[in-house]
């Protein structure tokens, strides 16, 4: 019995032995992932329809769709438009030399127009993200005004998407 009991200590020795020599190395990685956002923009357009004159506000809605592939800040701002004489406190509508005013505004009260200073007078939120569409909502008005001659009154205007 003893010598079964010397071969296994000799055995396990060995065992022992053999880890204690031994040695190890590592190396840290980074795990990383980059997230970019990329968004689309696609403005309806605003059509105050066909009036017979100017003598009460017209009113009217349309949208803005931003898309986004990730859930971040976005900014959506709004040029002067093309018509004559347009700036962001009063824009113009053209038919020829003659214009209408009207504006675009932030909210149904209709109080300030929509513009280029992010945090002001722009549509401020966070994208839904995953390619989902935030739909804005953008407030029109033609304010009453003096009469003006038949025709069609255009202007356009450049939504931009910031994110």
């Amino acid at each position: 019995m003893n010598r079964k009991l010397l071969l296994a200590a000799l055995v396990a020795s060995a065992f022992t032995a053999g880890n204690a020599l031994a040695a190890t190395a590592f190396d840290d990685f980074t795990v990383k992932i980059v997230l970019t956002n990329s968004c689309t923009i696609v403005a309806d357009d605003l059509d105050f329809g066909s009036q017979t004159g100017l003598t009460a506000n017209v009113d009217v809605d349309t949208a803005v769709h931003v898309t986004c592939t990730g859930a971040n800040p976005v900014s959506v701002s709004f040029n002067a438009g093309t018509g004559t004489g347009s700036t962001i406190a009063s824009r113009a509508m053209n038919s020829g030399a003659n214009v209408v005013s009207y504006n675009i505004y932030t909210s149904a009260a209709r109080t300030t127009p929509l513009g280029q200073t992010a945090g002001t007078d722009t549509i401020d939120f966070t994208s839904t993200g995953a390619g989902t569409a935030d739909d804005k909502v953008v407030y029109g008005r033609v304010p009453v005004q003096a009469a003006k001659p038949n025709g069609t009154y255009l202007s356009t205007v450049r939504a931009t998407v910031t994110y």
